[in-house]
């Protein structure tokens, strides 16, 4: 690495580290201010609760919801926000005329893309970390509503009446806490291949262990059955677990679509082979798998397209090239999205399509910068 390698990429990572900062400052400025009430109740509930001051449980509330969310915004925006640091630093060259200076010591301005490139690709891995490490543990909270907040510390949710499998077996329960995993007067109802019922289970809490993959209840649930007929006495056995692939982590996946691509890639993984998704979420699982190599890469591809619409040998930057690169950007960012969703394609070639597009796409690009 040269010394003009190091010097761009300390203003890259400058310029990056100043908008991701103004970015979420912003969003929690005005989500602050939009919903100031209902972080002052929250805290207020929780000083009663625990006997506490409420500016220190205000302050709690405040980094318990807060603090998920930005690093969820973190690793969401973070390739948009390297598109911008590249435009704003590559702009800081121009004007101080130092790209002229570069190329007048005979250097050339692809030699410069390419330092360029190299600092965009690690910024966008600087998420990576995040995404598969950091942020799992905390999904239950990043995608927690307002209301949803004021309930405490902990998230709980109503599950009704939710379908366990193809032959439509129907679980409910009145709360659903999937930080403890846990399902609080539990009712499933299991069902022949013509949709008579066959078995009630009635349990007063089921408690998930993830090292039997098993829902063990708490006391021993009631198993009403009923071998002959619906005329004749019913059949009630003490059942103490109930073993399915029914986690918590799936049922908080069909509650919020958005639970998956917050999870690691091993429990994305796990979850794609669950034969209790349909075949739909499961290719959209596949799809969020293969998406987490691909972005940080994609990103980067963003960043080389547009880097032509700045990267010139005159130091001067108009209204018309910035114009230029956020509608390039905006169209391949959309295109992208597009085809990655696409259910028509298999998962690995909705995800990898768009990468190997961008990348002609790119290298044409670069291929006009004059130097």
């Amino acid at each position: 690495m040269t010394i003009i390698d190091r010097y761009i990429l300390r203003i890259f990572a400058m310029n990056f580290v100043i908008l991701m900062t103004v970015l979420l400052a912003l969003f929690v400025s005005v989500d602050l201010v939009v919903n100031l009430d209902s972080f002052l109740r929250a805290a207020q509930t929780l000083a009663d609760n625990h006997h506490t001051w409420v500016g220190r449980e205000f302050a709690w509330v405040l980094m318990d919801y807060y603090g998920p969310i930005c690093l969820m915004l973190y690793v969401y925006l973070s390739g948009i926000v390297v598109v911008a640091a590249m435009g704003f630093a590559v702009t800081s060259l121009q004007r101080t005329r130092e790209l002229t200076a570069i190329v007048a010591s005979g250097i050339s301005l692809r030699r410069v893309a390419l330092a360029i490139a190299a600092a965009s690709l690690a910024l966008n891995l600087l998420a990576a970390p995040v995404q598969q490490w950091i942020l799992p543990p905390l999904a239950n909270k990043a995608l927690r509503s307002h209301s949803e907040m004021k309930k405490g510390r902990d998230l709980s949710d109503a599950v009704l009446l939710m379908p366990v499998n193809r032959r439509g077996d129907l679980l409910s329960a009145v709360n659903f806490d999937a930080n403890r995993g846990t399902l609080t007067r539990f009712r499933l109802m299991e069902r022949d291949e013509t949709g008579a019922r066959l078995r009630t289970l009635a349990a007063d809490l089921a408690r998930w262990d993830e090292a039997s993959g098993v829902w063990r209840f708490e006391p021993a649930a009631q198993a009403v059955s009923h071998p002959g007929g619906f005329g004749a006495p019913p059949e009630v056995k003490p059942m103490p677990e109930w073993r399915t692939d029914l986690s918590p982590k799936v049922i908080r996946s069909r509650q919020k679509g958005n639970f998956s691509r917050l999870l690691s890639l091993g429990d994305i993984g796990e979850m794609a082979d669950n034969p209790v998704l349909p075949d739909d979420m499961r290719d959209s699982l596949k799809r969020t798998w293969w998406s987490r190599l691909a972005m940080p890469i994609l990103n980067m591809l963003f960043t080389l397209v547009a880097l032509p619409f700045f990267l010139s040998r005159v130091p001067v930057i108009s209204p018309k090239q910035v114009i230029g690169a956020t509608a390039v950007c905006l169209v391949c960012w959309m295109g992208g999205v597009l085809m990655m969703s696409a259910a028509v394609l298999p998962p690995f070639l909705a995800v990898w399509t768009p990468v190997a597009l961008t990348a002609g796409l790119a290298g044409w690009m670069m291929a006009r910068v004059k130097t």
